[in-house]
């Protein structure tokens, strides 16, 4: 081999080793998104207050749409809602007037992105949602935030799901079982369905990882799913 080939092949070795020894970064779910700050007048408001208010808007647009009376059952029930919520010092009118800029800002929020974490080692907890499954093992899967997210409830933003792809495909675990995988990440954009039971769901999943390694999630108090709170869905109210 000549001096010229024997440069290639060190050159190559030594690449090999770097992409090899890349540090594995711990990440949260939060550093999957880019920072998009703005005052959020609903964030403050409990489930139930949200869900009055969603209830609310409804029977208004109903009654706008001519489909119910103006001074029918659900018209009353409007005014005791309104009167509730005022008695919980909540400015309805102010918090209509600002609900499509609200809504706006939340999905520029859903759809941001850390590009810094883009084709990086990375290590994240989260749960299982399987793609493909095959005598008790998977080879491609979603990761999410937390138990049970997009089966039927809230589906969450796009920042906050991660395909995850396996070569050899790993063990299957229970929906409310939480794993740690270790990876690299990209941000790749895509459509992704979901099987159900009772049907199919279409999802916009914002990552992907090429999985590296997996382990159980033990740290059940203490960990970074901990401080996770599902949120609520009040559909109609914020899209």
């Amino acid at each position: 081999m000549g001096r010229v080939g024997s440069m290639a092949v060190v050159c190559q070795v030594t690449l090999a080793a770097a992409g090899a020894s890349e540090p594995v970064r711990p990440i949260e779910w939060a550093d999957l998104r880019q920072a998009v700050e703005f005052d959020d007048p609903f964030a403050s408001l409990s489930e139930d207050q949200l869900s009055r208010l969603g209830l609310l808007v409804c029977i208004r647009n109903l009654i706008a749409a001519g489909k119910t009376s103006v001074d029918g059952r659900e018209a009353q029930e409007m005014q005791r809602l309104e009167a509730g919520l005022r008695a919980e010092r909540i400015d309805v009118e102010a918090l209509l007037a600002v609900r499509e800029r609200i809504a706006d800002l939340r999905q520029a929020r859903a759809e941001s992105v850390n590009t810094s974490l883009d084709a990086t080692n990375v290590r994240i907890a989260g749960y299982m949602l399987p793609q493909r499954v095959a005598s008790g093992r998977t080879e491609e899967f979603l990761l999410v935030p937390w138990v049970s997210a997009c089966s039927h409830g809230k589906q969450p933003e796009p920042n906050q799901m991660i395909q995850v792809v396996s070569r050899s495909g790993i063990r299957l675990r229970g929906l409310s079982e939480a794993i740690w995988v270790e990876g690299r990440l990209e941000y790749r954009p895509q459509l992704v369905t979901l099987f159900h039971i009772d049907g199919t769901r279409e999802m916009r999943v914002g990552y992907t990882m090429m999985l590296d390694r997996d382990w159980d999630y033990v740290e059940l108090e203490s960990g970074p799913l901990s401080r996770i709170a599902r949120p609520p869905r009040v559909p109609g109210l914020l899209r």
